[in-house]
């Protein structure tokens, strides 16, 4: 009767600092831990279709306190029950990887129709690169318990299905062939500096251009505290923080600017390639052409190059200062973020060539 008692006891406890906490301490709209914007107060007034006790719920989720630290606890309490799995993340050895996931075939079909309609639409060459996620890459990440499809096999089928209109960039067997390289973060989904080298050398024979040799850069470390999106996702602090760097081409003189255009704040211009001024933002991944924004322009100085439109998602981001080496112009739109037609804010006729990259999980999967 007494454990009983103390149970109750220690529960009201618990519920009642949680609610009052809830109602008197100040409120974040942003976690930077999660590096997300949370739910905000529910609305007496909801439009049609809109769930209040959703709403609410997910008020209560994101600011009971001590939030961050309750997702943390949970997170390493399933490592220690023997759970690999967190919230579509792999927990292992030393970093994380995220799941590929299911393919969806309707997805599959609609990111297909998508690229063949845009190949049709545009008069010059388009190319098509799909990138792998690290379990891709190397299946050895993993444990034998653990099943993942092989997106080798998927990108293959995807390849092999595309029109004459298309061309295949294969950027997989590069990265296969050094995957004992940090060709991806340690605890984000996306590839590192390293893994875009290679992926912009991939795109070499098929668009035209001499890629340069790895030897003709210079690397700096610009950051050495990255935590990315599987830390967010799962606030576990196992593996160290990753290194983001820059590669510059030590025999290039050229003082590219970029604009940025986004709906609400209009054009933008900020010199040189890199936002160093985020790297102390909520995602230092910024570094690489800025915040997100629906068209990015490189203009880089070179004369008589060709001029490259990009379709792409966050993969191209850091794979751009490579391409800006070869390309009087590159811009890149992220459809994700457009809120009209394409046409609306590009002209295609300005450009010689397109390339359509994207992760191979953004093409097929959900």
């Amino acid at each position: 009767m007494n454990g009983k008692k103390c149970t109750i006891w220690v529960f009201s406890l618990i519920l009642t600092v949680g609610l009052s906490g809830l109602l008197f301490l100040p409120k974040n709209s942003f976690s930077m831990a999660e590096n997300r914007v949370l739910a905000d107060f529910p609305q007496f007034t909801l439009p049609p279709g809109e769930n209040p006790a959703a709403q609410a719920e997910s008020y209560l989720q994101d600011h009971f306190p001590l939030r961050s630290s309750f997702l943390a606890l949970r997170t390493n309490f399933a490592i220690f029950s023997g759970r690999r799995e967190v919230n579509g993340v792999y927990i292992l050895d030393g970093q994380m990887a995220e799941q590929f996931g299911s393919v969806s075939e309707a997805r599959l079909a609609q990111s297909l129709a998508e690229a063949e309609t845009f190949a049709k639409s545009f008069s010059g060459p388009v190319s098509l690169m799909l990138i792998p996620t690290s379990v891709g890459i190397d299946r050895d990440l993993l444990p034998a318990s653990i099943t993942e499809l092989s997106q080798k096999a998927l990108l293959d089928r995807v390849y092999e299905s595309v029109s004459e209109r298309l061309g295949t960039i294969d950027c997989y067997s590069l990265l296969a062939a050094n995957h004992n390289k940090p060709l991806y973060y340690r605890s984000d989904h996306r590839w590192t500096t390293l893994g875009a080298y290679f992926g912009y050398s991939a795109c070499g024979e098929q668009m035209g251009f001499v890629p340069l040799a790895a030897e003709r850069f210079n690397i700096q470390h610009a950051s050495h505290n990255f935590r990315g999106s599987l830390y967010h996702k799962t606030l576990y602090a196992g593996p160290s923080p990753d290194t983001i760097d820059i590669y510059s081409a030590s025999s290039s003189t050229l003082a590219p600017t970029v604009e940025t255009y986004r709906y609400d704040e209009g054009s933008q211009l900020h010199d040189g390639l890199y936002y160093r001024e985020l790297l102390g933002g909520s995602d230092p991944y910024a570094l690489f052409l800025g915040e997100p924004a629906p068209v990015v322009t490189i203009t880089t100085g070179l004369k008589k190059a060709p001029r490259l439109l990009v379709i792409r998602d966050e993969y191209a981001s850091v794979m751009a200062p490579f391409l800006a080496l070869h390309y009087s112009t590159v811009t890149l739109v992220d459809p994700t973020l457009l809120e009209g037609p394409l046409e609306s804010l590009v002209n295609l006729d300005d450009y010689d060539q397109a390339l359509l990259c994207y992760s191979l999980k953004h093409f097929a999967c959900e």
